[in-house]
């Protein structure tokens, strides 16, 4: 190979570099953005996963909270309903079979109002 053939050769090795070079140019700036994009994609996951994981738990905190306070309403209307049915048992107990009226007028008016009270108070938790 004489020194003309060399640079020759040597001159289509750097004009084949510099068109593989121009191709693939724009494939490496859409590869390296790609990359970035992958990046910020993958840290905005992560705090998405992270905020769901606190919601999550926020949430079940919540419910726990709400199934306690069911609860408590729950023995609270059961001991009102027992009331309820204790304080009719005495009024049926003091009225009698015959009908009549144990109470004063007023004493009927009292033992009224105490069991619209209880009523209501039973119909708030309901």
């Amino acid at each position: 190979m004489n020194h003309q053939q060399t640079a020759e050769t040597e001159a289509a090795i750097a004009k084949d570099s510099q068109l593989l070079e121009e191709i693939f140019k724009p494939v490496w700036e859409k590869v390296r953005k790609a990359g970035e994009l992958i990046h910020q994609l993958q840290g905005e996951n992560g705090r998405l996963n992270h905020k769901l994981a606190d919601l999550e738990r926020t949430s079940s905190q919540k419910i726990q909270s709400l199934e306690q306070d069911l609860t408590a309403l729950r023995e609270e209307l059961l001991v009102r309903e027992q009331e309820l049915k204790k304080v009719r048992n005495e009024n049926t107990q003091l009225i009698g079979d015959n009908g009549q009226h144990m109470f004063s007028h007023e004493e009927r008016e009292i033992l009224k109002e105490r069991i619209r009270e209880l009523i209501a108070k039973i119909n708030s938790y309901l």
